[in-house]
């Protein structure tokens, strides 16, 4: 099954500029596209992070040295450096041409769940199961602050667009707003009555996204809090949310095995996207807002056109002979889903 799988992959170059879906080979717990578009890198429960090319849907270069689950990855705005962040408790940079890891940042005391580069790419913000967010110096290796205010895991953090506030989402069903200068919480956003699994912020700053638990994306006003409205549809845990780099859409990957396109202004859900097997755990737009990319429990990378919504045409599927998520043993299910036995609501 496996040599077929890979034969299937090595025709993807021939059958458009965007492969339907890649293989990867073990669940997919995060995807992220270069600055350029032309690479996507992914982090998957093999402790592996991989790039791939987005033209071919080949593998051009597998990074080693994380030791448990890698669960998010991000590429430094000049697509020279990537950062992963695994359940082994550090934060991995790695040099994007020769694929050598350069450091390995600790100081987190539990699970880090959320890597992310500053837009200028100075500093680096990491969430964990500790309660805390961390920012970073990258070139150095040093931890520059910590983020200390939520009640529970923390899952999930952003900068804003001009770099100069964090948002945190946690499992206390909170979402904090802090000065990344003076580290001070400037806002506390409450409305969601589940665990925080993503936030991101619109490309103007203005409004910010959350998923949750609860099954429902919400959008905030980042100066007032005001939650401005409730996007419903989803049938189970929001696992990730992005904006569409011209703000316009909204993308939401859920583990009710959906990922759906929303208009942002008027919260209309305007498409549905089905073809994964398994829950999916991350979505994100191409930087031309042309394509979006998803990573499911299924094994699978998949592609879509963003404006028209559907996948690539003329593409072949790759598809994985994996179960659905019913085979999941109920201890991996925890160690993914988290710790409610232990919530603390504020």
């Amino acid at each position: 099954m496996r040599s077929a799988v890979l034969a299937a992959m090595n025709l993807l170059a021939s059958v458009g500029s965007v492969p339907d879906s890649i293989f990867e080979g073990s669940p997919v717990d995060c995807v992220r596209w270069a600055p350029d578009g032309a690479t996507l890198v992914s982090g998957s429960e093999d402790y592996m992070v991989k790039i791939w090319n987005t033209s071919t849907g080949k593998c051009l270069r597998t990074l080693e040295g994380h030791q448990d689950d890698v669960w998010s990855v991000a590429y430094r705005p000049d697509g020279q450096q990537i950062a992963s962040c695994s359940d082994d408790l550090t934060i991995r940079i790695w040099d994007f041409a020769s694929g050598r890891m350069l450091k390995a940042l600790t100081g987190h005391a539990d699970s880090i769940r959320k890597v992310v580069y500053s837009p200028d790419g100075q500093t680096l913000a990491s969430c964990a199961w500790d309660h805390t967010v961390k920012i970073w110096d990258p070139a150095s290796g040093s931890c520059l602050k910590t983020l200390q205010g939520h009640k529970n895991d923390v899952w999930t953090v952003a900068y804003s667009p001009d770099g100069r506030q964090i948002a945190s989402g946690s499992a206390d069903r909170s979402i904090k707003i802090w000065d990344l200068h003076s580290g001070r919480c400037l806002k506390t956003l409450k409305g969601h009555k589940d665990y925080l699994r993503s936030v991101a912020y619109s490309p103007d700053g203005a409004t910010l996204i959350s998923g949750s638990d609860d099954h429902t994306i919400k959008v905030w006003n980042v100066s007032s809090g005001e939650c401005l409205k409730t996007l419903n549809g989803h049938t189970d845990y929001v696992w990730e949310v992005a904006y569409s780099p011209d703000g316009k859409r909204i993308a939401s990957g859920s583990w009710d095995v959906s990922i759906k396109i929303w208009d942002s202004s008027s919260g209309k859900c305007l498409k549905t996207l089905t073809g994964h097997s398994d829950v999916i755990d991350s979505v994100a737009y191409s930087p031309d807002g042309q394509h979006l990319a998803s990573g499911s429990d299924d094994y699978s990378i998949r592609f879509w056109n963003a404006t028209t919504a559907e996948k690539p045409s003329g593409s072949a599927t790759i598809s994985s002979s994996r179960p659905g998520q019913r085979a999941w043993s109920q201890a991996r299910r925890s160690r993914k889903v988290g710790r409610k036995d232990m919530e603390v609501i504020v």
